[in-house]
C-alpha cells in the first residue's frame, strides 16, 4: 500500500507505519492474537474491533468520496453505497 511501510515484528505481528496529515508518525497493527487492530499515533493508539473497523471503513470510504464528514455520516447512516446514490 502506498504511503504505508509494512514490517513484521520479532513476535510475528504485522505493523504498518505511516505519516499523518501533520507529518506525525502513525501506526496500524494487529492486537496480539485478538481480532482487533491498533490504529493511531505510536504510543497513543486506539484499539478497534472488527465491527468497529467495518463501520470506520465505511465512514472513511464515504469521506474519501465526498470530502465532508457530515455527508459521509449521513450516507453511511442511510446505507447508501458508492455508485448507488
Amino acid at each position: 500500500m502506498t504511503g504505508i511501510h509494512w514490517r513484521t515484528t520479532e513476535r510475528g505481528y504485522l505493523v504498518g507505519e505511516f505519516r499523518d496529515i501533520d507529518g506525525e508518525p502513525g501506526i496500524i497493527s494487529q492486537v496480539h492474537d485478538y481480532p482487533s487492530v491498533y490504529l493511531g499515533r505510536d504510543g497513543d493508539p486506539v484499539c478497534v474491533s472488527r465491527d468497529q473497523a467495518r463501520l470506520l471503513g465505511s465512514l472513511l470510504t464515504a469521506f474519501a468520496d465526498t470530502g465532508d464528514l457530515r455527508e459521509a455520516v449521513d450516507l453511511v447512516a442511510l446505507g447508501v453505497k458508492k455508485g448507488a446514490e
